[in-house]
């Protein structure tokens, strides 16, 4: 019995789709070497690209990014030099546009 059409991926196996359901688009590389604040700033915006994103920031400790108005936080589950009195005020002085992400 046909499951539906079949596609292969980068590690060589074949992943199948059912009938009717969405064809999986085809990822940009670039959207995956750009690193945005602003993951709405990127070529191509869907769920698997902004998860990615949001993870590789994490691993460099940017835990915060933003989705258009959306902030999006991970928990590092470790103090970052995020809240000292200096950063306040810069996003107190600054738009923060031209800041990186951050609930201030």
């Amino acid at each position: 019995k046909n499951p539906g059409s079949g596609y292969k991926i980068a590690s060589g196996e074949t992943v199948y789709v059912k009938k009717g359901a969405e064809k999986p688009r085809r990822l940009n590389w670039l959207n995956l070497t750009n690193s945005e604040n602003d993951l709405v700033m990127l070529e191509n915006v869907n769920p698997a690209v902004i998860l990615f994103h949001v993870k590789q920031r994490y691993h460099t400790n940017q835990i915060y990014s933003f989705v258009g108005p959306i902030l999006i936080s991970c928990n590092p589950y470790k103090l970052l030099p995020l809240y000292t009195p200096a950063i306040l005020n810069d996003y107190i002085k600054r738009d923060n546009r031209y800041l990186e992400p951050h609930v201030y």
